[in-house]
């Protein structure tokens, strides 16, 4: 016969047990109801948890980002991200699809200083710019649903804002401040490409050296500096980020030098 005192400890420790089995279950089910709340309340404001954000030791980390950070100087007007593809995990001469989202903490290095430059200038006045859209209610960060012809014009206008940016160095520079956000990350890629491809200044008249990014029909169309003659107009493109230029599916970059 088990004696009494043991019995006791033994039910006193199966109790323990249960109550331990049930306060989980309680708090399981607690943080689930939650959860659930937050979820469907975010739903109806909008937002999206999924979201990229700004890193944290950005000045706007934490904050819901479509695109990254941009305003211009005297030679632009900057917006924030664009998707790009990383080559590090590819072939050497394959290049990504443009506006593939590289993986995660992906950054391509600049081969040179210069090419890290004129990258920063690029990433700072166009990262929030993608090729336009097939299907505007498709996804901004999908190859697939970009114009290609679009495509093409955006790597063009992104190589000659690289080149300007050595004659005319009034630009905003920036760069991703981590790896940690992939559609920063697809900008910087895509600025490098860019950067790399803009080493030789021959492609654009010499006597560029300003451009201006304008939303078709709204906001400044013209720039603020006169006596300045417009060579060449590159777009549309969508803009999906901000800085000073209006979002919308009809961005142009105009390229601007002496008339002379």
């Amino acid at each position: 016969m088990t004696p009494p005192l043991e019995n006791a400890a033994l039910e006193k420790e199966k109790f323990l047990i249960a109550l331990r089995v049930l306060t989980a279950s309680i708090k399981h089910a607690t943080e689930e109801a939650v959860a659930g709340a937050l979820k469907i309340k975010a739903s109806k404001a909008g937002f999206d948890p999924s979201q990229p954000r700004v890193q944290r030791g950005n000045p706007d980390g934490g904050e819901w980002t479509e695109t990254g950070g941009g305003s211009g100087g005297s030679s632009g007007t900057g917006t924030s991200h664009t998707p790009s593809g990383d080559s590090s995990t590819r072939k050497p001469g394959v290049k990504p699809a443009y506006g593939e989202i590289p993986p995660r903490g992906r950054l391509r290095q600049p081969p040179d200083p210069g090419s890290g430059k004129r990258a920063r200038a690029i990433y700072g006045e166009t990262s929030g710019l993608t090729p336009s859209l097939k299907n505007p209610k498709a996804g901004s960060y999908n190859p697939s649903n970009h114009d290609p012809h679009s495509a093409e014009q955006l790597a063009r206008a992104r190589a000659y804002i690289g080149i300007v940016s050595e004659r005319n160095p009034k630009v905003h520079f920036a760069k991703p401040p981590s790896s940690g956000n992939p559609i920063e990350a697809s900008a910087w890629n895509h600025s490098v490409d860019a950067a790399i491809d803009g080493h030789k200044p021959e492609g654009l008249d010499p006597r560029v050296t300003n451009f201006f990014l304008r939303q078709e029909g709204i906001g400044r169309q013209v720039p603020p500096w006169t006596g300045m003659r417009r060579y060449l107009s590159l777009g549309p493109f969508s803009n999906v980020g901000g800085g000073d230029v209006p979002r919308g599916p009809k961005t142009y970059i105009d390229f601007y030098g002496e008339d002379k």
